[in-house]
């Protein structure tokens, strides 16, 4: 059992404090007095415009470097990055004797690429797509 508050150090932080409608009594001066609160508001894309940050290559470098540490000819990997009005599409060229190992059973690497890739989408604001193209003679 406590026999003290573990938060008795707090007790004395009042909530008018935090009120942002007057300035700071500490002393402390603001550094950035030019943002107001029309500053907030999110820029947006012109609608022609590709969603997000489509000029980062950070997705295609990504899938290089998990797809070549999973292939046994990581010199045969080929990865192309295209960008539309439709967001990012990497393509996706390996050995033929390796595309079992980037599918996976019943697909599971296949998928767990595409999920990560929709992550690192989402963190810049653009939709990627993971395109594996099947080589000749499958």
């Amino acid at each position: 059992m406590f026999t003290e508050d573990p938060l008795a150090d707090d007790a004395d932080l009042n909530l008018d404090d935090l009120s942002t409608d007057e300035p700071a009594t500490d002393g402390a001066a603001s550094t950035d007095d030019s943002a107001t609160s029309d500053d907030a508001t999110p820029a947006t894309d012109s609608p022609a415009a590709p969603m997000g940050n489509t000029d980062d290559a950070s997705d295609a470098a990504f899938v290089e470097f998990v797809v070549k540490q999973i292939v046994q000819n990581p010199d045969a990997v080929k990865i192309t990055r295209t960008v539309d009005e439709m967001g990012v599409l990497i393509t996706l060229e390996v050995d033929k004797d390796d595309m079992g190992k980037i599918i996976g059973k019943s697909g599971q690497t296949a998928k767990a690429l595409r999920i990560l890739l929709r992550i690192i989408g989402s963190k810049h604001n653009a939709r990627v797509n993971l395109k594996i193209v099947e080589p000749e003679g499958l």
